[in-house]
């Protein structure tokens, strides 16, 4: 009998996943880095869907998952806050 997902699996596949659909949402249409990325993604597509669908799944299925999302999340840019040096403080420059 294989071993179910574990809750910390779980939570960082939801996570990246967020993540990398920010990220898409950001790219202007038609970007090459969001046809790879969707290429990626659809390759687990039925794993990706029963994590969304709060369903169990094997550990070995999460791995894999987390492994595609993790080379998907390298394709687009990431859009979280950045600090820019503006004078002497560090004043927030928003997302990416």
């Amino acid at each position: 009998m294989s071993k179910t997902a574990s809750p910390k699996q779980i939570a960082l596949i939801n996570r990246t996943f967020q993540a990398i659909q920010a990220s898409i949402e950001a790219l202007p249409e038609g970007d090459p880095g969001v046809t790879a990325v969707e290429a990626l993604v659809a390759s687990q597509q039925s794993t990706l869907v029963k994590v969304l669908g709060n369903e169990d799944i094997d550990v070995r299925e999460a791995s894999v998952l987390i492994d595609v999302l993790f080379a998907a999340q390298k394709v687009v840019p990431p859009t979280e806050i950045r600090w820019a040096k503006e004078g002497d403080p560090w004043p927030l420059k928003g997302p990416a």
